[in-house]
């Protein structure tokens, strides 16, 4: 029995129930479609309280999460980011811009959730909203969520967050991430006026996370508090420079959870961001009780690096599926 390939069906197809897709057992283009592969996974699925068929009722729901309590209502909505996620900032840079070739490389490296760039400040990402629809059907079929994320300014912060929350609600995303950086520092009156339009025009349920430096003592005169009192989570960008990336990454849980909101960071798959193939699996051994992780970002990524993120999210799916 290949525990390896078996350990990726599980993933493939967990993600798709977890996403709501309540559809049969598939396989991807990765994996032998034959019967008999299929008749072990789904051997190994029955003897862990899971359903062969892979339709989930009630009864099966049950035994899937019988080892975890049931999630709180904060515990829920961020749903969205369990698992591993990766960014998309250029589509037309991401698979050649074929929307299928993205979908099936980040179904084979094992990503649950996307993030692509939808705004700039005032301005849409044009090409990148273009994209979405047909994106999402592509991610879709394989059980992968889809949200969006916007570098913000605050040159009009209402404009700016009616345009990202329009976006959202017009492309059906399922989360939404402020990107704030050197653009806003010091501005916040500003920060907390843009937050509190986003959460009055985003449609009731998306989660809101924030994205910016990994140190925030390093950063002082961001609105820190202006933004993350009314998001749901935070995303540190641990870009691993130099050298110790475990203890950057705990450096940085301990910065940003003084805050009091869940983490969920967001490491690099670039070589010029401290990214190797051991570098990749390090993170995500570090960030073992985290909600979950993502990785900046699709088009900057090598082969190499791809091929590490594979062999470790296969083993590594949201907690409360498996």
């Amino acid at each position: 029995m290949n525990n390896v390939k078996i350990a990726e069906a599980i993933r493939y197809n967990a993600r798709r129930w977890w996403t709501g897709h309540n559809l049969p057992w598939q396989f991807s283009g990765s994996l032998p479609n034959t019967m008999e592969f299929a008749q072990e996974v789904q051997a190994f699925q029955l003897a862990h309280g899971l359903p062969a068929d892979g339709k989930l009722g009630p009864d099966t729901e049950a035994a899937a999460r019988a080892e975890k309590p049931s999630p709180t209502p904060d515990e829920d909505r961020l749903r969205p980011w369990r698992g591993v996620g990766m960014w998309l900032w250029q589509m037309s840079k991401c698979g050649g811009g074929d929307f299928y070739r993205i979908a099936a490389r980040l179904g084979d490296a094992g990503i649950f959730y996307a993030l692509v760039k939808i705004a700039d400040g005032r301005s849409p990402m044009k090409p990148n909203v273009a994209a979405l629809s047909p994106l999402k059907v592509a991610l879709d079929e394989r059980g992968i969520g889809l949200g969006g994320w916007a570098w913000v300014r605050h040159d009009n912060p209402e404009a700016e967050a009616e345009l990202a929350a329009r976006l959202v609600a017009d492309h059906g995303l399922d989360s939404f991430v402020v990107n704030a950086e050197k653009d806003t520092l010091g501005q916040h009156a500003l920060a907390r006026r843009y937050m509190a339009r986003l959460r009055e025009k985003l449609p009731a349920g998306v989660p809101v996370a924030l994205s910016s430096y990994k140190f925030p003592k390093a950063h002082p005169t961001l609105p820190w508090r202006e933004y993350l009192d009314a998001c749901d989570a935070g995303m540190p960008q641990v870009y691993l420079w130099g050298s110790k990336p475990s203890a950057q990454v705990a450096r940085s849980a301990q910065e940003w959870g003084a805050y009091g909101k869940p983490i969920i960071p967001t490491g690099p798959l670039w070589p010029k961001g401290g990214a190797t193939p051991e570098t990749v699996g390090r993170f995500i051994e570090d960030q073992k009780n985290a909600v979950g992780v993502n990785f900046w970002d699709y088009q900057h990524a090598t082969d190499g690096l791809w091929a590490a993120l594979q062999t470790r999210t296969h083993l590594r799916p949201p907690s409360s599926i498996l």
